[in-house]
């Protein structure tokens, strides 16, 4: 009997060794799914751009009024610019627009934008219509949206990710990070080839369907599954917002990333939400920041860890805003710039300015 119990305790210590090697269980020493052990290091200031489309703008014009009032470039501001779809586009160029500056930054997403919709607009006017399109059309199988939006962002990101901009897209409900190798992640987290473009983390970001595969981060057996297991590192990349739902946002991503680095002591990480006017952007973290006079402002506290996140929401309300609009008529980026406009005065701008300076 004495052996018996031996032999299946080791049996099953050598089951649990192989699925944590495998990525399916990660468990530190507290115990935790997904955590890492928390390290000391800098204290971070982290830029979040939300998905949106062509709604990027407002949060790319929001972040250029926001480095005009500090002084500095949103290159200088931030050590990492998180975005997802649209947002991953005003993070891949803001983080890039050191060479020139922010405003050039804003005025060339605005060409650029115009042009690529003006190539994909009718497609996505049939796909609102949903009655001319066959699902293989909706869902991009054949990738015609993908192609006609890639080659466009080819001409402005066919390079490697830099190390300042972390995309984020999702895979089995789980998110995919597209970021520079030095980002330390969670075990199980899908981490991007170091191969991927920018262009091709972008468009994996965004609402587009081809089958994109991603690979899952592995341990001691890694070499072993990958050659006998090949198949159980492969993933389809859907996009940006299935990630956690509603949330449609890295916020969420980042706050934990920040959470497994413990600053100097006296010191804070700081993030800056850049809003593009959906009111589900941010979640529970959009009401939290302004309830109870908080007026923007919202601290995560990790007393555990001693670890303190300060988060600077910087909201726009936007009561036509549109998810799916295809709509590159100057006007659009007129209003989209009149309701950024209307909060530079507003006091959660100014603290957040202020944090900065």
């Amino acid at each position: 009997m004495k052996n018996y119990k031996k032999s299946y305790f080791f049996y099953v210590c050598l089951i649990l060794l192989f699925m944590i090697s495998c990525g399916e269980i990660d468990l530190n020493e507290n115990g935790k799914k997904n955590k890492l052990p928390v390290i000391n290091g800098p204290a971070l200031k982290v830029a979040i751009a939300p998905g949106g489309g062509i709604n990027a703008y407002t949060s790319l014009y929001l972040a250029a009024k926001f480095a005009q009032e500090t002084g500095k470039s949103i290159y200088n501001n931030f050590n990492q610019f998180w975005g997802l779809s649209g947002g991953s586009i005003v993070a891949a160029m803001l983080m890039d627009s050191h060479k020139n500056s922010d405003a050039n930054a804003v005025n060339y997403f605005r060409s650029t934008i115009k042009d690529s919709y003006a190539g994909i607009k009718p497609i996505i006017e049939q796909i609102k219509d949903g009655t001319t399109l066959s699902d293989d059309v909706k869902t991009d199988n054949a990738g015609t949206r993908r192609n006609l939006f890639s080659s466009k962002l080819n001409m402005l990101f066919n390079k490697s990710i830099p190390q300042k901009v972390v995309i984020t897209a999702s895979a089995n409900q789980e998110p995919v990070y597209y970021c520079h190798p030095s980002l330390r992640l969670p075990k199980d987290a899908l981490r991007n080839p170091n191969s991927t473009t920018l262009t091709t983390a972008i468009i994996n970001s965004s609402n587009f369907q081809p089958g994109i595969l991603a690979n899952k981060k592995g341990g001691l057996f890694k070499i072993i599954r990958d050659t006998l297991l090949p198949d159980n590192r492969q993933y389809e990349v859907v996009d940006g917002f299935h990630a956690r739902g509603s949330f449609n946002s890295p916020l969420e991503f980042a706050i934990d990333y920040l959470q497994t680095i413990r600053p100097p002591k006296g010191q804070n990480h700081k993030i800056v939400f850049f809003d593009n006017g959906n009111s589900i952007n941010g979640g529970v973290y959009r009401i939290l920041a302004f309830e109870n006079g908080n007026n923007g402002y919202y601290e995560i506290n990790n007393k555990e860890n001693d670890i303190i996140i300060e988060l600077y929401f910087l909201k726009i309300d936007d009561s036509d805003f549109n998810p799916n609009t295809a709509n590159i008529e100057d006007s659009s980026f007129v209003h989209r710039q009149n309701l950024v406009d209307s909060i530079l005065n507003k006091e959660y701008f100014i603290n957040a300015v202020n944090a900065f300076k």
